[in-house]
């Protein structure tokens, strides 16, 4: 879907219309099923001024989740302490403030619930106005309850040069919220999670063909040989590379002037001529760069 620029996160509303949340455009947009978008909701054109990023309903409204109200380019990047909001799209009325980067929120037993991810807890908040707080470390974000347990996805704390390189689902009493356990997990960080149906389950299970490492090993392999390159290594972990991995060409449509201050798109066309995966991922991350 073109019209979604980098989109954070999706959800449907109470007639089934899917929306997408687009931070750096400041809008969530509700996608048609001809591939076309409609506005949903908008905010100050700079780019990525509030960081716009989750969204949920709640009796048939939709709520989102930023990092605060801002009006220039990336102005929750200076200082977002206690800045943040879950806001209603509809009237733009604040419905949780103090936050500091918050995500993912949920109405869980007549409460808000949200990832307060730049502190590292949960925070949930009544409409009385009463609030707790549950500790958990981390960059919590992703939320669930199902049955008595509240599930927690929390990964490492990120910079802006450093990728989560550890995860765990924390599990809490949902009466009490206090933790019970830690899950810990194979993938770098936890975006979401949710609870899906035993069908569901079996469907992942199989589409994904996680559980069998044989047959990532195949598919990665057969991926190569599709393009007669015989890899230096398999697997999509970020060691460090040899030289023969270290080849690649970039060709970008640079605008001839650029104006000071400003942000921009470059579209960049990244081939790999090496030998091995290129994975942005730690402890030798590829990244693009520019001179």
């Amino acid at each position: 879907i073109d019209g979604v620029h980098t989109p954070h996160d999706v959800t449907t509303l109470a007639d089934g219309t899917v929306v997408a949340v687009a931070p750096r455009s400041n809008v969530i947009l509700a996608i048609l099923p001809d591939g076309s978008t409609r506005t949903v909701w908008a905010g100050p054109d700079a780019f990525d001024a509030w960081h716009v990023n989750c969204a949920t309903t709640h009796e048939g409204r939709l709520y989102a989740t930023a990092f605060g109200r801002f009006d220039r380019t990336l102005g929750w990047n200076a200082n977002c302490d206690g800045t943040g909001i879950l806001f209603d799209t509809e009237t733009n009325e604040e419905v949780v403030t103090g936050l500091t980067q918050p995500h993912t929120p949920r109405w869980i037993d007549g409460a808000w619930a949200v990832c307060d991810s730049g502190s590292g807890g949960v925070v949930r908040v009544w409409p009385d106005g009463r609030r707790a707080r549950t500790d958990v470390g981390g960059f919590p974000r992703g939320l669930c309850a199902v049955d008595d347990r509240v599930y927690v996805g929390v990964s490492d704390w990120r910079t802006s040069r450093e990728q989560s390189v550890a995860a765990n689902i924390v599990v809490l009493d949902r009466t009490t919220w206090n933790e019970v356990e830690r899950i810990p997990m194979e993938s770098g960080s936890v975006y979401d999670i949710v609870s899906v149906d035993e069908a569901t389950w079996g469907a992942l299970h199989i589409g994904f063909g996680f559980a069998s490492r044989r047959r990532q090993l195949l598919d990665q392999l057969s991926m190569f040989e599709a393009v007669g390159v015989t890899p230096s290594r398999l697997w999509a972990v970020g060691e460090k590379l040899d030289r023969e991995g270290c080849r690649i060409t970039i060709d970008a449509a640079v605008p001839p002037v650029l104006t000071a201050d400003d942000a921009v798109s470059i579209r960049c066309t990244v081939t790999n001529r090496g030998n091995a995966l290129l994975v942005s991922a730690p402890p030798h991350p590829v990244l693009l760069s520019y001179k």
